[in-house]
């Protein structure tokens, strides 16, 4: 099997494409790097700068360059020894014009071969056989008064047209057209070819021959002046008949409408609550082998080494899935999959893949370097800023509800209905509310039920979830009651079993978008306590771990995912690797923060904005805004205009997931505006907030230079795959996306590497008086990454097979985690420092006896000879406050 040694994540797109990707390969392999971890390829949305709005899954995005560069980059790669990770979408593509299936399906309904290849429900009662297209700006019957639709030609067909967009006329309003056609016409020749076109549309022809059929007689219609300015002319008369015209659009497979009605009333599944991403039915097989063609095509041909499965969870049968792919591309195929595990949650062992994106061990390492004393200061001193704000466990409820109340009531009502569809309801009782409590109280993001009876763990969760269900919703006691004898009885009956199944696997495809929403995307922006923790992943539940706890952690995972990334930052994460530590660091000086936060209280209250009677921003959303300040502060102290503008984007959008004061659907103007008028005064050169918050952004950064060092080398060093995301081996310090997609200045970097070689060249200790000097540009982090991942490519089975043992260290306080690595007759040694270490506590680390006295600290070049099963710290973190030492041979 291919195993990368490391990955670095590339985000492509219009403005860094393949040509720009194989421009920085040496340098990739020059960083260490083994693996090319690529964003999707394939064909998206114009302009996408994310890929993951896939609109052809058989071709590449042309914006990124073609499939011969894709060839051309991947073959460059592998001359330099460097494999290539392909991000996939499985569970979604866009719902767009440029959606060929799913316009075919739109056009010719049940005679479209991929009728059945979006999870589209065709038979939603309130839907008449049509697909909810949410798109438009006002009703229907408004957008056509004001003439803003209106029926097309071009020399694809007849398209419904709505501002740019234009969506393909359904067969049987085609056929109504050619009878208003025959009508103008008054005796006139129609083009012959409109006639054999319709009514039956080809019906047994295949998506291929028909759009060719097709695209045949409307090219010659194009090229025929007279009969396309008769037709043209006609669509005139019609497009000013409102009646007719309404009559032609209602005629369609798809029912346009507003965009918010989709939140109300919908009948097929979208990603999370994006209606212009449908999702797929990939657990039908011709969906499945349609969608991996290329992607297998270019495996087979050795293009690809390995696949991340993106949002795993909104598949109908993950197992299946999995499975699936594993069967088609072998037991070589390096896969992992985008997995959010809760705390104690396992990834399935019954998955065939490598393990997950890393998202855990981002929380692990986060917690590591939180303070757990001074955590529980900040969270009080949150608290006692707003003594009356619910707790955190009470807005996760409320803002779940928020979201299945708000947003997903028409999907809400879809799963109640399939519920009694089922047949398992066995009586007239209010199951919407019971199913919605349900969901609301799950404390995972879903379940995967595959038979019956559900494993044990799956009961216990679905019973706890139930008690808090009950909390919840006091009233539904009986059909709870009924639900858990349901989901969690050992016997239900056989009659059931497969229908209780059948909703379990639905349900369980709504229970993560729910979870998303209601928590990363909402909860997260309204508990502040330390904002470094609202992270995919991770909690703000209790902030910081004990090294015990994280060696525990190390150990389960070498033994049940050793594969699986080790992730710090990616293009989903809500703040950058750095600028999260930053926030981290605040644990290390509660008493500090808050006598700042005090000062900057009562400082910046006149620059506040009264908005409906209330201060904009609120005390909870500047004190968000602190935190994120301090995370994302330039390094060089200086906040510039388009620094600034930054912060301004992304507290907007903060401000707007919170959906206190403003949202998405609804903003609230003055409110924002008021928001970025009191940033742009926060910065201004008549006010002394800088002042005052310069020296303590001092403080915060020596504490963060360890943290930071730390943090790298242990995703480079502990069980698992080190995943560097786009930039990141400097500082990291973006706000949440897209800030984090900016563009990355690789030349700068190729920059820095060459000084930092050249600088090695003249003998340590002008190398580290030159990392010290530049730690603002974040030279000792890129040193690290080199030093590392070189070391790390030459012993790759040391750290892929290789034991975890801890090592105590021991001090008057924690300042150090310290850990052994071992395969066969290879070993290292890795010490980290935590923060606390800055205060030049003693410390000692106790090496096991039968351990060698003679290693070199790959980082430094030293020769370190360890006597005595004592050794101190410093012995080991004399130039770095982060040691490898290599067992010499």
């Amino acid at each position: 099997m291919y195993i990368p040694s490391a990955t670095y994540r590339i985000q492509l797109h219009k403005g860094f494409t393949l040509q720009q990707l194989e421009d920085i390969l040496g340098y990739l392999q020059q960083l260490g790097i083994s693996t090319i971890y690529a964003s999707p390829v394939t064909n998206a949305g114009a302009g996408s700068t994310h890929g993951y709005d896939v609109t052809d899954p058989h071709t590449i995005n042309p914006g990124i360059g073609s499939l011969e560069e894709l060839k051309k980059v991947i073959l460059a790669a592998k001359q330099k020894g460097l494999g290539w990770l392909q991000d996939i979408v499985p569970n979604h593509m866009a719902f767009s014009p440029a959606n060929k299936r799913l316009m075919d399906a739109l056009e010719r309904d049940a005679l479209s071969e991929f009728h059945g290849y979006f999870d589209i429900n065709w038979k939603h009662p309130g839907c008449r056989g049509k697909v909810i297209a949410p798109f438009l700006g006002d009703t229907l019957t408004h957008c056509i008064a004001n003439n803003e639709i209106q029926i097309v030609l071009n020399k694809e067909g007849f398209w419904v047209q709505y501002q740019q967009q234009q969506y393909p006329l359904s067969l049987p309003a085609c056929s109504m057209l050619l009878s208003v056609f025959t009508m103008l016409a008054k005796g006139k020749d129609m083009p012959r070819q409109l006639m054999q076109l319709w009514p039956g549309g080809w019906q047994n022809a295949s998506f291929a021959r028909w759009q060719q059929y097709k695209a045949g007689v409307f090219e010659k219609i194009a090229g025929n002046n007279r009969q396309r300015q008769q037709l043209e002319a006609w669509l005139a008369v019609i497009n000013k008949d409102k009646e007719l015209l309404t009559q032609l659009v209602e005629g369609q497979y798809y029912q346009l409408c507003h965009w918010q009605e989709v939140n109300k009333h919908i009948n097929y599944r979208r990603f999370f609550t994006i209606s212009s991403l449908i999702s797929l039915r990939m657990e039908a097989a011709p969906v499945f082998n349609d969608y991996h063609i290329l992607l297998h095509q270019l495996y087979n041909e050795g293009f690809i080494q390995g696949l991340r499965i993106d949002h795993i969870d909104g598949l109908y049968d993950p197992l299946q899935y999995t499975q699936q792919l594993r069967s088609l591309f072998g037991e070589d195929c390096y896969i992992v999959a985008e997995k959010i595990l809760e705390a104690g949650e396992d990834l399935p062992a019954a998955w065939p893949l490598q393990g997950t994106t890393g998202y855990e061990f981002l929380a692990a390492v986060s917690q590591l370097l939180t303070n757990r004393t001074g955590g529980a200061r900040l969270t009080r001193f949150y608290q006692s800023l707003e003594p009356g704000q619910q707790s955190l466990a009470r807005q996760t409820i409320a803002n779940k509800q928020l979201i299945l109340d708000q947003y997903m009531q028409g999907e809400w009502d879809n799963l109640t209905r399939y519920f009694e569809e089922l047949h398992l309801a066995p009586y007239e009782a209010n199951w919407k509310q019971a199913i919605g409590a349900l969901m609301v109280a799950l404390p995972v993001y879903r379940l995967y039920p595959g038979s019956f009876p559900l494993p044990p763990a799956d009961r216990l969760l679905l019973e706890e979830a139930i008690a808090q269900a009950r909390q919840i919703l006091p009233a539904a006691g009986h059909e709870l009651d009924h639900l858990q004898q349901l989901f969690c009885g050992h016997t239900p009956g056989t009659d059931k079993q497969e229908a209780i199944l059948l909703f379990l696997k639905k349900l369980n495809q709504y229970t993560g978008p729910l979870m998303a929403k209601g928590v990363e995307d909402t909860t997260f922006y309204t508990w502040n306590a330390c904002i470094a923790h609202n992270e995919v992943g991770d909690t703000p539940q209790a902030l910081g771990s004990t090294i015990g706890a994280f060696h525990q952690q190390m150990k389960a995972r070498q033994q049940a995912t050793p594969l699986s990334l080790n992730a710090t930052a990616t293009h989903d994460t809500k703040r950058g690797e750095d600028a999260r530590l930053r926030i981290n660091m605040l644990s290390e000086m509660p008493g500090q923060w808050e006598l700042a936060v005090s000062t900057w209280f009562s400082l910046n209250e006149p620059i506040h904005t009264l908005v409906d009677g209330r201060p904009a921003p609120t005390r909870n959303e500047e004190y968000f805004l602190y935190q994120a300040i301090i995370g994302g502060f330039p390094e060089d102290s200086i906040p510039t205009p388009q620094w600034i503008e930054r912060l301004q984007q992304s507290f907007q959008k903060a401000i707007r997931e919170a959906k206190v004061h403003t949202t998405w659907d609804q903003p609230h103007e003055t409110y924002e505006q008021a928001c970025h008028d009191f940033i742009h005064r926060l910065f201004a050169k008549d006010h002394s907030f800088l002042q005052h918050f310069l020296p303590f952004m001092q403080q915060v950064n020596e504490a963060a230079a360890v943290a930071s060092l730390s943090q790298l080398l242990i995703k480079l060093t502990a069980p698992g795959i080190p995943d560097i995301y786009q930039g990141c081996e400097l500082g990291d310090y973006s706000f949440v996306d897209p800030d984090n997609r900016r563009p990355v200045d690789y030349q700068q970097r190729i920059q820095y590497l060459q000084q930092v070689q050249q600088e090695e060249q003249r003998g340590r200790e002008a190398l580290f008086a030159f990392l010290r000097s530049h730690r603002a540009q974040g030279l000792e982090k890129l040193f690290l990454t080199w030093k590392a991942l070189q070391f790390r490519r030459q012993h790759k089975e040391l750290f892929i097979h290789g034991d975890y043992n801890e090592l105590t260290v021991s001090g008057a306080t924690p300042v150090a985690i310290a850990y052994t690595r071992q395969w066969q007759q290879q070993q290292v040694i890795v010490v980290a420092s935590l923060p606390a270490a800055r205060e030049q506590q003693e410390a000692w680390i106790t090496l096991p006896g039968d351990m060698s006295s003679h290693w070199t600290n790959v980082l430094t070049g030293e020769s370190i000879h360890l006597t005595g099963n004592r050794v101190p710290l410093t012995t080991c973190c004399t130039w770095l406050p982060v040691a490898l030492l290599s067992q010499d041979s």
